[in-house]
Protein backbone atom coordinates (compact mmCIF):
# COMPACT_ATOMS: atom_id res chain seq x y z
CA UNK A 1 0.00 0.00 0.00
CA UNK A 2 3.00 2.39 1.11
CA UNK A 3 4.46 1.37 -2.09
CA UNK A 4 1.32 2.31 -3.98
CA UNK A 5 0.77 5.72 -2.50
CA UNK A 6 4.81 6.62 -3.17
CA UNK A 7 3.85 5.47 -6.91
CA UNK A 8 1.09 8.06 -7.24
CA UNK A 9 2.87 10.79 -5.38
CA UNK A 10 5.67 10.82 -7.77
CA UNK A 11 3.52 10.40 -10.78
CA UNK A 12 1.74 13.32 -9.22
CA UNK A 13 4.99 15.44 -8.85
CA UNK A 14 5.75 14.65 -12.33
CA UNK A 15 2.90 15.85 -13.62
CA UNK A 16 2.91 19.41 -11.63
CA UNK A 17 6.91 19.86 -12.66
CA UNK A 18 5.85 19.45 -16.47
CA UNK A 19 3.09 21.82 -16.11
CA UNK A 20 5.29 24.52 -15.20
CA UNK A 21 7.32 24.30 -18.41
CA UNK A 22 4.31 24.81 -20.54
CA UNK A 23 2.56 28.05 -21.47
CA UNK A 24 -0.19 29.28 -18.58
CA UNK A 25 -2.42 30.06 -21.01
CA UNK A 26 -3.70 30.87 -24.70
CA UNK A 27 -2.27 34.31 -24.26
CA UNK A 28 0.83 33.46 -23.56
CA UNK A 29 0.89 30.23 -26.20
CA UNK A 30 0.28 33.03 -28.74
CA UNK A 31 2.45 35.52 -27.42
CA UNK A 32 5.38 33.14 -27.45
CA UNK A 33 4.72 31.62 -31.08
CA UNK A 34 3.71 35.05 -32.48
CA UNK A 35 7.65 36.42 -31.70
CA UNK A 36 9.72 36.47 -35.35
CA UNK A 37 8.87 37.61 -38.48
CA UNK A 38 5.72 36.99 -40.41
CA UNK A 39 5.03 38.52 -44.40
CA UNK A 40 1.26 38.77 -45.87
CA UNK A 41 1.48 35.43 -48.32
CA UNK A 42 -0.51 35.62 -52.19
CA UNK A 43 -3.30 33.69 -50.99
CA UNK A 44 -4.49 36.23 -47.95
CA UNK A 45 -7.41 38.25 -48.64
CA UNK A 46 -5.48 41.15 -47.76
CA UNK A 47 -2.50 40.40 -50.31
CA UNK A 48 -1.51 43.64 -52.54
CA UNK A 49 1.72 42.76 -53.55
CA UNK A 50 3.55 45.24 -51.72
CA UNK A 51 6.67 43.38 -50.26
CA UNK A 52 7.07 44.13 -46.59
CA UNK A 53 7.32 42.07 -42.87
CA UNK A 54 6.20 42.38 -39.76
CA UNK A 55 9.00 41.25 -37.20
CA UNK A 56 7.47 40.63 -33.67
CA UNK A 57 9.71 41.13 -30.66
CA UNK A 58 9.18 39.80 -27.22
CA UNK A 59 9.33 42.91 -25.44
CA UNK A 60 5.89 43.76 -26.72
CA UNK A 61 6.88 45.98 -29.83
CA UNK A 62 6.84 44.88 -33.82
CA UNK A 63 8.40 46.82 -36.70
CA UNK A 64 6.83 46.67 -40.12
CA UNK A 65 9.52 47.25 -43.06
CA UNK A 66 8.33 48.03 -46.36
CA UNK A 67 10.20 47.36 -49.37
CA UNK A 68 10.28 49.08 -53.07
CA UNK A 69 10.61 45.12 -54.17
CA UNK A 70 10.91 41.74 -53.11
CA UNK A 71 14.85 41.64 -53.37
CA UNK A 72 14.48 44.78 -50.38
CA UNK A 73 16.67 46.91 -52.65
CA UNK A 74 15.73 50.23 -51.01
CA UNK A 75 13.34 50.51 -47.78
CA UNK A 76 10.46 52.67 -48.11
CA UNK A 77 8.70 52.71 -44.51
CA UNK A 78 9.83 51.33 -40.89
CA UNK A 79 7.43 51.60 -38.23
CA UNK A 80 7.77 50.20 -34.89
CA UNK A 81 4.11 48.98 -32.87
CA UNK A 82 3.50 48.48 -29.53
CA UNK A 83 1.69 45.29 -29.18
CA UNK A 84 -0.34 43.36 -26.40
CA UNK A 85 -2.43 40.04 -26.46
CA UNK A 86 -5.41 39.46 -24.16
CA UNK A 87 -8.64 37.05 -24.02
CA UNK A 88 -7.53 36.13 -27.76
CA UNK A 89 -7.07 39.61 -29.18
CA UNK A 90 -3.66 41.08 -30.54
CA UNK A 91 -4.15 45.09 -29.81
CA UNK A 92 -1.42 47.30 -31.45
CA UNK A 93 -1.08 50.93 -30.44
CA UNK A 94 0.69 53.01 -33.05
CA UNK A 95 3.01 55.86 -32.20
CA UNK A 96 -0.12 57.96 -33.23
CA UNK A 97 -2.00 56.29 -30.48
CA UNK A 98 -4.05 54.38 -33.45
CA UNK A 99 -5.46 51.07 -31.95
CA UNK A 100 -6.05 47.84 -33.56
CA UNK A 101 -7.74 44.80 -32.46
CA UNK A 102 -7.45 41.44 -34.15
CA UNK A 103 -8.96 38.35 -33.07
CA UNK A 104 -5.69 35.70 -33.54
CA UNK A 105 -8.45 33.34 -34.88
CA UNK A 106 -5.81 29.95 -35.28
CA UNK A 107 -1.80 30.59 -34.94
CA UNK A 108 0.82 28.28 -35.08
CA UNK A 109 4.82 28.06 -35.53
CA UNK A 110 4.43 28.69 -39.50
CA UNK A 111 1.52 30.81 -40.21
CA UNK A 112 -1.67 32.56 -38.41
CA UNK A 113 -5.02 33.71 -38.56
CA UNK A 114 -6.52 36.96 -37.66
CA UNK A 115 -9.70 38.36 -37.89
CA UNK A 116 -9.75 42.54 -37.74
CA UNK A 117 -12.54 43.68 -35.39
CA UNK A 118 -11.40 46.80 -37.09
CA UNK A 119 -12.96 46.33 -40.58
CA UNK A 120 -13.78 42.66 -39.88
CA UNK A 121 -11.58 41.62 -42.44
CA UNK A 122 -10.05 37.81 -42.08
CA UNK A 123 -6.21 37.45 -43.17
CA UNK A 124 -3.51 34.66 -43.41
CA UNK A 125 0.72 35.57 -41.97
CA UNK A 126 3.23 33.19 -42.65
CA UNK A 127 6.53 32.74 -40.93
CA UNK A 128 9.24 33.84 -42.80
CA UNK A 129 11.52 36.87 -43.92
CA UNK A 130 11.73 39.10 -47.30
CA UNK A 131 15.51 40.02 -46.86
CA UNK A 132 16.81 38.61 -43.51
CA UNK A 133 19.58 40.85 -43.42
CA UNK A 134 17.95 44.15 -43.72
CA UNK A 135 14.83 43.45 -41.32
CA UNK A 136 16.85 41.87 -38.47
CA UNK A 137 14.78 38.62 -38.45
CA UNK A 138 14.31 36.28 -35.88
Amino acid sequence: MVRVVCIVLAISIASCSTALHRPTSKDDEIRTLLVGSWINPPESSDYDGTPAVEVFHADGTYTVYVYDSRECARLLSEITIKWTVGDGILTSVSAQGKVMRDEIVAIGPDKMVIHSLDDDTTYLRRKGSLCEKREGAV
